[in-house]
């Protein structure tokens, strides 16, 4: 599920993204297990959806989201964008 990507939301969905990648950072380097790995993806998920949603521009892109999937966004035009 996409978060909000919002100027006020913006700067939640970058420290959540920064908690879990420094979580996942302890545990590979130094094997500190933290609490709450179901959050993870997600966190990384949503910052990835909305460096998506900055760059692509207004302008160029004259559709909307309608729908976001894991592994494509689709637009109000019917075209999808492939996420990998």
């Amino acid at each position: 599920m996409a978060t909000n990507c919002s100027i006020d939301h913006t700067a939640e969905v970058n420290i959540s993204f920064a908690n879990s990648m420094y979580a996942i950072f302890k545990e590979k380097k130094y094997g500190i297990a933290t609490c709450c790995h179901e959050d993870r993806d997600l966190d990384i998920y949503n910052m990835e959806y909305c460096n998506l949603a900055s760059i692509i521009d207004a302008d160029l892109t004259p559709t909307s989201v309608v729908l976001v999937q894991p592994s494509y966004i689709l637009l109000e035009d019917g075209q999808r964008i492939i996420i990998e």
